[in-house]
This record gives structure tokens, sequence and C-alpha cells, in this order.
């Protein structure tokens, strides 16, 4: 893959747009980035839990950014032998956490990596 490949992936995904986040390309949906391109190094912004799940199935594409922003889930992609499918993924789990934090949007047809649905259940009962 290449940083085409991966911008058109992050462009491809409904109300995003890439702006300028301090001197680098930066991907948003809803305002808040989902992913950035940080010189020649595309990041994603899962959750920990996403972090994980997307290391374990590819290690060899996916690892945590250096410092405290890996430690909370920001992912850096290598793309030279990273297949699209895995990258697609990813970055539609990080776009999800944006628009649809709850996971309870109707047509969103994304699937989330790592990520268990939210609970159904209510402690309390309305009349």
């Amino acid at each position: 893959m290449t940083l085409d490949d991966f911008r058109r992936i992050a462009l491809s995904l409904p109300r995003t747009v890439e702006t300028n986040g301090l001197g680098y390309p930066c991907f948003r949906a809803k305002g808040k980035s989902f992913a950035t391109i940080d010189g020649s190094v595309p990041v994603i912004r899962l959750t920990r839990d996403q972090q994980k799940a997307v290391m374990a199935v590819a290690p060899e594409i996916f690892s945590p950014e250096l410092g405290g922003w890996g430690l909370m889930g920001s992912t850096i992609v290598r793309l030279e032998g990273a297949h699209e499918p895995a990258v697609s993924e990813a970055l539609a789990a990080a776009w999800r956490n944006i628009i649809d934090p709850t996971g309870e949007a109707s047509g969103v047809t994304t699937r989330v990596v790592g990520r268990a649905p939210p609970s159904r259940t209510c402690s309390s009962t309305r009349p």
C-alpha cells in the first residue's frame, strides 16, 4: 500500500474531510481526528482494545505509536506489505469511534475491530 491508498480509504468514509493538523494531514469526522499521516507514517486512533485486536491479527502491519499516545490506542500502520482490507477495517473502526461511539447508529455498515457491542440492558425500568 501507499500513502495515497491510505488517504483514499480514509476519505472514502462518509463525512470525512482532510485537514492540516499542525503541519500534517489529518482525517476528521464530526470535527474530530481519527487518523493522521505524520511525515510518511500513517497513524490511526483506535481504542486500546481495538489496538490490541489489530496487532494480534496483523502485527507486521500495526504497532503502537511510541509514548503516551500509543498507550492510549494510537496505532502506526506499516504500509509496506499491508493488506488493504486490514487497513480499511482499522480505519473504519477509528472512524466509527467518532461517528457513533455507542455503536447504535442505523445504516452504518462498518465493522468495529475488537469492540464488543454496547449493552442493551438497563437497571431501571420506565413506567
